[in-house]
């Protein structure tokens, strides 16, 4: 699939498009160079300046040829963010390149590439240092890179772009994190330290876990408050990356003040890759692994029969860890009893299988909420708990805890029935 390469022949655009010529000789794609020129200033000029722009954009591209890149030119005529996206659709373009334009930011503080970003349907390359990118598609040194990562389908999405790209060349790469702790003490029902920024090692622990399954390797993190944009440029800096790497949503209206990608692409000192959740994700639709099951149970023969349940579909060398809710505090002789019934609950058979058993006493006035909070801190795979409503009322029993847990996971939940009478 070709490149695409938005030029204004400023010295930016130039070297803009210099990246482009040698990506494109690395892969051996056709690039399109492409000047999109304002309406009202066709309308005023007419063909004269028509005419020059096509001129300069043949004369750049004859430049780019001489690197090896195949290069045919295009001049269009509109906004840029209406005409670029179009003219990318109908070309099939696999990767659109542009240089740092001025940064207007305008009202939503994000300027013409953060407006192009949210009309594109494929990944945006904004070039600002391009030596770094150049000297890898050359085969010269690696390119060091860094991924934003977080718990969404975005990042899926960047990871696997990453994965793409390195096919073409060597890479050094690394995740990013940014995270508000008072927010993940929260999800992971974890009491709040006596300092905002105070990071403890289960939190530590259960972010990281999260983080390295979508992203195998080293991983910044970083507690903050303000714009996570401002923090990740500043970790970027501190890596010396030469590309930062995001997946986006495309937002409209009041949504895009908080767009992380937009916010770093109109403000990040390295060059940086916008990479749509919409399209990709739907083409590759990730597949589900179960390695780590939550179950649990309130001792009942349907709670109990969750266990056989989530013990069955968990993969072979899995994690099982089995919960149980006490709505008053335990003492220790209480803790260690319901840790040894959950246990007891396991059938011998499983041992063959090579799984991880832990059990978990937990402690909480609202049982789902616990329940949900455990699963995030132990990053599970899939709930599994058993519910005694029959299908008819489970809709109406809105308290219950199934309910609860299915209403508000991020997780799959596996809810088993009683056995027919």
């Amino acid at each position: 699939m070709p490149l695409l390469c938005a030029t204004n022949f400023s010295p930016e655009a130039i070297a803009a498009t210099t990246v482009a010529g040698e990506l494109a000789r690395q892969r051996g794609e056709d690039l399109w160079l492409v000047f999109v020129m304002p309406g009202e200033t066709a309308r005023a000029f007419g063909e004269d300046v028509f005419a020059t722009a096509d001129a300069a954009l043949k004369g750049e591209a004859s430049r780019l040829r001489k690197l090896g890149a195949n290069v045919t030119p295009a001049v269009l005529i509109g906004k840029l963010h209406n005409e670029l996206p179009r003219f990318a659709v109908e070309n099939q373009v696999s990767l659109v390149i542009a240089g740092d334009s001025a940064r207007d930011a305008g009202f939503l503080g994000t300027g013409v590439l953060g407006r192009l970003g949210q009309r594109l349907e494929v990944p945006l390359l904004a070039v600002r240092d391009p030596v770094g990118l150049i000297a890898w598609a050359r085969g010269e040194r690696p390119l060091k890179v860094m991924v934003g990562v977080d718990q969404t389908a975005s990042t899926d999405v960047a990871v696997r772009w990453v994965e793409a790209l390195g096919k073409f060349g060597k890479l050094e790469v690394v995740g990013a994190h940014v995270f508000f702790p008072a927010v993940e003490y929260h999800r992971l029902g974890l009491p709040l330290p006596q300092v905002w920024d105070e990071v403890a090692p289960e939190l530590m622990g259960a972010l990281y876990r999260e983080l390295n399954a979508k992203l195998l390797g080293p991983i910044r993190f970083r507690p903050a408050i303000g714009r996570v944009s401002d923090h990740l440029n500043a970790l970027a800096a501190e890596e010396k990356v030469d590309l930062l790497v995001l997946g986006t949503h495309h937002r409209r209206a009041l949504g895009r003040l908080f767009s992380v990608s937009e916010q770093c692409l109109h403000s990040a000192p390295m060059s940086v890759v916008c990479v749509p959740a919409s399209k990709l994700s739907a083409a590759h639709p990730p597949i589900g692994q179960v390695d780590r099951v939550l179950i649990a149970t309130d001792f009942t023969p349907t709670g109990d029969r969750a266990v056989g349940w989530g013990v069955g579909i968990v993969a072979v060398g899995g994690t099982v860890d089995l919960v149980h809710v006490s709505a008053s505090p335990l003492t220790v002789a209480e803790e260690k009893e319901i840790t040894r019934q959950l246990l007891a609950r396991i059938p011998a058979s499983v041992a063959a299988r090579g799984l991880t058993i832990r059990a978990h006493a937990l402690v909480g006035s609202n049982a789902a909420q616990s329940i949900l909070a455990a699963a995030e801190r132990l990053t599970s795979s899939v709930i599994c708990l058993g519910s005694r409503a029959n299908a008819g009322i489970a809709k109406l029993v809105l308290g219950s805890t199934a309910q609860g847990v299915f209403e508000a996971s991020k997780r799959p939940v596996l809810i088993v029935r009683p056995p027919e009478p």
